[in-house]
């Protein structure tokens, strides 16, 4: 039989919006749902028929979703299409419970390696809707952890509760220097040094393109004309309107409105069939043209595990090298000659002088810096090549 015990609150009184905002990392701020609802058995038996052609249809562009839509059982309506369900093809016992995206945009993930620890963490967050849910997971991982979370779920409990609690505040994202250095989530990082006025725009967007620069050869021409565009910005060496031209190339100037004379289908499939020439990063080189710090996530949604960790923990390197470290302050190096200067531009024009740029510094007396360029390759934005340059 059919399931369903679900609430809705709306009319949640102003004195409770900053309980709201915390508990749901700001993706709400005026209503709360939730409550255990499962399918019938009907319902999953009929949607257990249509996942293999679901899956079908995502394989091209997202094997990840793909893989976890064939493999499951769907057990819980989201309500926008999306469902939580058992991963029923990984041969292990208990079988986990995963989070199925229907937009097939890299969404689907596991999300309790059991169903009950499943339920474990849902009834310690109150059932609550599974948007707010998806919010409690580790930061390291796409599993629930409530325990990564303790202020947030004694917020989210407090605030059901109708209770005012102003003595709860959130932990600092990062909390020392080894914090720092050891952060694998890039997300956090950013998020952090925005709280502390220390994420400028020119390093952000320098970030993005340094992260799409990883995936080069998944994007297509304007793609990477676009990267190229956005880094010639951040340097003031681009205008912003080769900025916006460079941005509509990335969807080849087509604007839906002015084909509909064409059909609003034939305009539809032009688009769509640009975008996969175009490559699966498209949406990456979008964020690198708009500066969007959030671009880890349009990046890794294309992958399979582990390599959503793997390029997780590489973006949050290039947030160390572009950024440097807030925790320790690297004076200017003493004796900056031209000749420094001139290596360290070659060095940021791509130009594998970094070694010899190490050298020259140590034969100054900058060790520390000099350490740095032992390392060979160095984004645009890199905090050293920024000092010895003065951007």
């Amino acid at each position: 039989m059919h399931s369903n015990l679900t609430y809705n609150w709306t009319s949640i009184p102003s004195t409770l919006q900053r309980q709201i905002a915390i508990a749901s990392c700001d993706r709400f701020s005026k209503v709360v749902w939730g409550g255990p609802e499962f399918l019938s058995a009907e319902e999953i038996i009929e949607l257990s028929h249509e996942l293999p052609d679901w899956a079908k249809g995502m394989r091209p562009d997202h094997p990840k979703d793909a893989r976890i839509w064939e493999h499951s059982l769907p057990l819980i309506p989201v309500g926008n299409g999306d469902y939580v369900g058992l991963y029923v093809d990984d041969k292990r016992t208990p079988c986990s419970v995963v989070y199925l995206c229907h937009e097939a945009s890299g969404g689907s993930c596991v999300i309790a390696n059991s169903l009950e620890e499943f339920f474990a963490s849902w009834e310690e967050l109150s059932y609550i809707g599974t948007d707010f849910l998806m919010t409690f997971r580790s930061r390291e991982s796409d599993v629930l952890a409530t325990s990564e979370h303790l202020v947030r779920v004694e917020m989210l409990r407090s605030l059901l509760r109708g209770e005012t609690r102003d003595d709860l505040v959130l932990p600092p994202l990062v909390t020392s220097e080894q914090d720092w250095l050891i952060a694998r989530e890039p997300d956090r990082l950013l998020k952090w040094l925005e709280q502390k006025g220390l994420r400028e725009e020119r390093k952000t967007r320098l970030y993005c393109c340094a992260c799409c620069r990883r995936v080069w050869n998944q994007l297509g021409a304007s793609g990477q004309h676009a990267v190229e565009v956005s880094e010639l910005y951040a340097d003031v060496r681009a205008s912003d309107q080769e900025l916006a031209e460079a941005r509509l190339q990335l969807s080849d100037g087509i604007e839906l409105s002015q084909h509909l004379g064409d059909g609003f289908v034939d305009a539809l499939t032009a688009i769509i069939e640009f975008q996969r020439h175009e490559g699966m990063m498209q949406s990456a080189a979008f964020a690198a043209v708009d500066a969007n710090w959030y671009i880890s996530a349009d990046i890794v949604r294309h992958f399979d595990d582990p390599q959503v960790a793997q390029e997780k923990a590489a973006h949050a390197d290039i947030v160390r090298h572009i950024f440097g470290n807030p925790f320790r302050t690297i004076a200017k190096p003493i004796n900056l000659n031209d000749s420094l200067r001139h290596l360290a531009q070659c060095v940021y024009d791509g130009e594998a002088l970094s070694l010899e740029l190490s050298n020259a510094l140590k034969e100054g007396g900058n060790f520390e810096l000099a350490q740095h360029f032992e390392v060979v390759t160095h984004p645009k934005g890199c905090w050293a090549l920024d000092l010895l340059l003065g951007h």
